[in-house]
C-alpha cells in the first residue's frame, strides 16, 4: 500500500486504528487487527454485553456469549475491510462496536421472538397509514379508519385499542 492511500485511510478512520494502515503485509496487519481486538474491543463488547445482560435478565449465559462472539467476528471482519478500503472507514470505532452491539441483540431477539417483530411490523404499518389518511382529510370518518387498522391487526391481542374505535 503507498504512503497517500495510507496517509488518506489513516484521515478517515479513528486514531485507534493507526497500526493498522503501518502494516508492511497481511501477517502484519493480522497482529494489528489481534490487538486492537484484545485491546479495545473485546472490553468494550463486555462492558454492552453486562448492560444488556443487566436491563434483559431473560438472556441465559450462551446467548451472551453468541452475541460476544458475533459482534466480534463482525468487527474483525470490518476492520479488515478497513484497513485497504476507503469506503470502509470506521470514525468512531467505539460507536461502530456499539451499534454492532445492538444490532446483535436484536438480531437475537428477532430470531428468538419472530412473532413479537411481525406484530410490531404490522403495528408501524398500520399507524403510518392512518396518519396518511387523517393528513389527506379522512378525520371526520375516524370510526371507519380505526375498524380498518383493528381489522389488520389481531382484534384478540388488541381489545382496548379496538375498544376505543367503537
Amino acid at each position: 500500500m503507498n504512503t497517500p492511500t495510507r496517509t488518506r485511510l489513516r484521515e478517515l478512520n479513528d486514531p485507534l486504528l493507526g497500526p493498522l494502515f503501518d502494516a508492511e503485509n497481511d501477517a502484519a496487519r493480522e497482529a494489528a487487527i489481534d490487538a486492537v481486538v484484545v485491546s479495545f474491543v473485546k472490553p468494550l463488547i463486555d462492558s454492552m454485553i453486562a448492560r444488556f445482560r443487566r436491563n434483559e435478565p431473560t438472556l441465559k449465559p450462551e446467548d451472551l456469549e453468541e452475541l460476544t462472539s458475533i459482534v466480534a467476528m463482525r468487527v474483525v471482519l470490518k476492520l479488515r475491510a478497513t484497513a485497504l478500503f476507503e469506503d470502509h472507514a470506521i470514525a468512531a470505532l467505539e460507536d461502530y462496536v456499539a451499534t454492532m452491539s445492538y444490532h446483535a441483540l436484536h438480531d437475537l431477539r428477532r430470531q428468538r421472538h419472530p412473532e413479537r417483530y411481525r406484530l410490531k411490523k404490522n403495528l408501524r404499518h398500520n399507524f403510518q397509514r392512518l396518519h396518511k389518511m387523517f393528513r389527506n382529510g379522512m378525520s371526520r370518518n375516524f370510526r371507519i379508519i380505526m375498524r380498518r387498522a383493528c381489522a389488520h391487526v389481531s382484534a384478540h391481542r388488541f381489545n382496548i385499542f379496538c375498544t376505543l374505535s367503537r
